[in-house]
C-alpha cells in the first residue's frame, strides 16, 4: 500500500511538471510571437513568406539582383526592348502579378543609364527634379506610366523640370531603403513616395478573436503558408492565389480587426523619410488607391478582375487593411510636416465605378493611370510645390 501511495504521488508530481514545463514553453512561445508581432513589418520583409530566407525569387530580363543584400534587386541600366518578348518572358517566369500586361509589340520599355524607367536625367541644378518612389503601380505599364503623365502636363507650364520614376516591380518599404545612396546622388527637390501594396500582400493583419488574444496562433499561420510557399515554389503559389474564389462579406470578425489594427506599421517607412531628408527638400506621401474598398458593392465586374493577398479570400479584408495603412499615413504626414497627397479619398468619387480604372486590385489601368496623373499635377500645380 505504501509502495503504491508513493508510486501514485510520483506520477503526480511528474504530471504536474510535465504541465509546468507545457505552461511555461507555450508562454514563450506567445512572447515571442507577440515581439514578432510588434516588430511585424521589419521581422516578416526578408522572411520564408517571400519565398526563402536570402534567396532571389525569379526576376524579370530589365532587373538585375544586387549581390550585397540578400533578396534586393534594381532595373538593369540601358535596358530598351519590345513589349511583345517581355510579356512572353514574364509568362515563362510565372510573373501573373506584374504590372506589365496585355501589351502589344509597338510599344518599348526603355530603363536610362542611371537605372530609372524613362528617358535620360539631366544633372543640371538649374532644373526642377521630381523623383517618385513607389513599387509596380509607379512602375506602371508598358503604354504609360502615372510619372510620364505628370510629367507630360507639368511641362506645359514649367519648361526647366524632370520627372524621374524611382518604381520598380515587387518593391516593398525595406528595398526602397537600400537605394537611398542612389536617390540622394540625384539632388532631388521634391520627393514622393507611394508605396505599400507589396508589403499589405505579405503581412496578414489578425484575422480572428482567437489570433487577437493569442498571438502565437497568428504566427504558426505565417509559419504554415512559409513552409507551403517553400514545398509548392513560388509560381504555384501564385497560381493558387488566382484561382481560389472571392466570398465578399463586410461584416466578418477578420474585416473589423483588420480596419482596427491593420496589417503593418510605418516604422520602415520612417526610417525612409530620414534618410531622404534634406534641408530644403520636399517630401510627399501618396495615399494608396484599390480596386476594394469598404463602401463599394463588390459586383461580379470587380471579382472578374480581383485576387487577394494569400491571408484571405474576402476582399473586404483588403480594403480594410489598405483603409488602415491610408489612415495611417495620414496621421504619419501630419506628424511629421509632410505633404499629403490623398489619391485614394479622391479616387473614391473620382474612380467610379471602379472595374473601369484598375487592371487588378491594385493596378491601375491607362485610363486610371492618366486621370491619377491629372489630380496630382493639379494638386502639385495649386500648392506651388514644383518651384524652386
Amino acid at each position: 500500500m505504501v509502495n503504491n501511495h508513493i508510486s501514485t504521488q510520483s506520477i503526480i508530481i511528474n504530471m504536474k511538471i510535465v504541465v509546468i514545463i507545457i505552461f511555461i514553453t507555450a508562454l514563450l512561445i506567445e512572447v515571442g510571437a507577440r515581439v514578432v508581432y510588434s516588430y511585424r513589418t521589419n521581422v516578416l520583409a526578408p522572411s520564408v513568406l517571400s519565398g526563402s530566407i536570402n534567396t532571389m525569387p525569379n526576376i524579370d530580363v530589365y532587373e538585375v539582383k544586387d549581390d550585397e543584400k540578400p533578396g534586393h534587386w534594381r532595373l538593369r541600366n540601358n535596358f530598351v526592348a519590345p513589349a511583345l518578348g517581355l510579356t512572353k518572358s514574364k509568362s515563362e517566369l510565372a510573373h501573373r502579378f506584374g504590372a506589365l500586361v496585355n501589351e502589344d509589340e509597338n510599344v518599348l520599355l526603355s530603363i536610362n543609364e542611371l537605372g530609372f524607367r524613362g528617358n535620360s536625367i539631366t544633372m543640371d541644378s538649374s532644373m526642377f527634379t521630381l523623383l517618385m518612389l513607389g513599387d509596380s503601380v509607379t512602375f506602371g505599364i508598358l503604354r504609360t506610366t502615372y510619372p510620364y503623365e505628370v510629367s507630360r502636363l507639368l511641362s506645359k507650364y514649367h519648361q526647366k523640370i524632370q520627372i524621374v520614376n524611382g518604381g520598380v516591380e515587387g518593391y516593398r518599404i525595406r528595398n526602397h531603403i537600400f537605394e537611398v545612396a542612389r536617390y540622394r546622388e540625384l539632388n532631388p527637390d521634391f520627393i514622393s513616395i507611394m508605396i505599400g501594396w507589396n508589403d499589405l500582400f505579405l503581412v496578414p493583419p489578425l484575422g480572428s478573436v482567437s489570433e487577437y488574444w493569442l498571438r502565437s496562433i497568428w504566427l504558426s499561420k505565417i509559419a504554415f503558408h512559409g513552409f507551403m510557399k517553400l514545398w509548392r515554389r513560388i509560381s504555384s503559389s501564385e497560381h493558387q492565389l488566382l484561382s481560389r474564389a472571392l466570398l465578399p462579406n463586410e461584416s466578418t470578425a477578420d474585416v473589423i480587426l483588420a480596419r482596427e489594427y491593420g496589417s503593418i506599421d510605418l516604422d520602415l517607412l520612417e526610417v525612409l523619410v530620414d534618410k531622404l531628408h534634406d534641408k530644403d527638400r520636399k517630401i510627399a506621401l501618396i495615399t494608396l488607391p484599390g480596386l476594394f474598398t469598404l463602401n463599394q458593392n463588390i459586383t461580379s465586374e470587380v471579382v472578374r478582375i480581383g485576387y487577394l493577398p494569400w491571408y484571405t479570400n474576402n476582399p473586404f479584408v483588403l480594403a480594410a487593411v489598405t483603409e488602415n495603412y491610408n489612415d495611417k499615413l495620414r496621421k504619419f504626414a501630419l506628424e511629421k510636416s509632410l505633404i499629403l497627397i490623398d489619391v485614394a479619398k479622391w479616387s473614391e468619387i473620382e474612380l467610379q465605378p471602379r472595374h473601369q480604372f484598375f487592371n487588378d486590385p491594385i493596378h491601375l489601368n491607362q485610363d486610371g493611370l492618366v486621370k491619377m496623373a491629372k489630380f496630382i499635377e493639379s494638386y502639385l500645380i495649386e500648392h506651388e510645390l514644383v518651384n524652386k
